[in-house]
């Protein structure tokens, strides 16, 4: 694991062959809504805040709470320079002709979200909140924000479930921000009624699969467009991107320093960005061509992290296997 591979080396089939890939001046819209973090700890307060940030949420929530945005220019430089695959559940891409993936793997690494083990059906026993918006067969973000404002400040368990929900649904699962934001069905309200099996579900799983299939469109599809949407969470995405090429992540953001002694309990790698900046696009290939560019292929793996080697059963791609 954490293969630099510093040579430059024959890639296999890419999307633009290099040299070709469009070069355009181009906007992403993305649809995850960190301020929903500063809602959820208005409504609860510090305490009960506290409570949140102690889950699995913990990474995510301190990345959102130091309001850094999505580069456009950086990820779009990546997605033109996709490498073709046979894999479904991963992607491929190159950085100075030199490779690098995007799985499940590093999903989890970026975002600490649990993303291995089977997803539980909620319990049939357990005594279910009475929501208001569990009448209708779907609901938004806006009606988990209503029910949550109107619940009960002695309901600490209520509360936080439907906080949670909240969260989950407005950072991680976004399709689209038109007409009130994405429509959910209740499959994930069920899931928030049962505390145990909210807390055991593999979030990052379904999370990294909205996101995967997001990139995937648009590298097939909308690449040569001024415009374009990436759904779910593409910040895991670009500090990936910042991760895996270390000039860009020293041209482009602060971190913080690196622990000369190991924690025991991991610390993922959303939580040590403190800046993204903003480069034009000609400031992404000027790095590109750098003579000491090296690219890590696979990330190397995080100390102490109980999911290190997570991964999705693949299936080839029929068209292009």
């Amino acid at each position: 694991m954490g293969d630099p591979l510093p040579l430059r080396l024959a890639l296999p089939e890419l999307r633009y062959p290099i040299g070709s890939e469009p070069e355009k001046t181009i906007s992403i819209n993305q649809h995850s809504i960190v301020a929903y973090i500063k809602t959820v700890k208005e409504i609860l307060g510090n305490d009960e805040f506290n409570r949140i940030r102690g889950t699995f949420l913990g990474p995510v929530i301190k990345l959102g709470e130091r309001s850094l945005k999505l580069s456009a220019k950086i990820v779009h430089t990546v997605l033109t320079k996709s490498i073709k695959t046979v894999k479904r559940h991963e992607a491929w891409f190159h950085f100075g002709a030199q490779p690098m993936r995007f799985s499940i793997r590093e999903f989890h690494m970026v975002t600490g979200l649990k993303c291995s083990g089977e997803a539980r059906e909620p319990r049939e026993e357990t005594e279910k909140f009475k929501w208001d918006f569990l009448k209708g067969r779907t609901h938004t973000v806006k009606d988990v924000e209503k029910q949550l404002r109107n619940t009960r400040e002695d309901a600490s368990d209520e509360r936080f479930c439907l906080a949670m929900l909240l969260l989950i649904e407005s950072i991680l699962l976004q399709k689209s921000l038109l007409d009130g934001g994405t429509t959910f069905t209740l499959d994930y309200v069920k899931i928030a009624q049962d505390i145990d099996v909210l807390m055991t579900y593999p979030w990052g799983r379904t999370a990294y699969n909205l996101l995967l299939k997001s990139l995937q469109r648009a590298v097939d599809k909308s690449l040569d467009k001024n415009n374009y949407d990436l759904q779910g969470f593409p910040m895991a995405f670009l500090i990936w991107i910042l991760e895996s090429v270390p000039l860009l992540q020293y041209a482009f953001s602060q971190v913080v320093p690196i622990l000369s002694v190991q924690p025991s309990t991991p610390i993922f790698l959303c939580e040590k960005y403190l800046q993204i900046a903003f480069p034009q696009l000609i400031d992404v290939l000027l790095i590109e061509i750098k003579d000491h560019l090296k690219v890590t292929c696979i990330l190397p793996p995080i100390s102490n992290d109980p999911e290190a080697d997570v991964c999705m059963e693949d299936e080839a791609n029929k068209d292009l296997d």
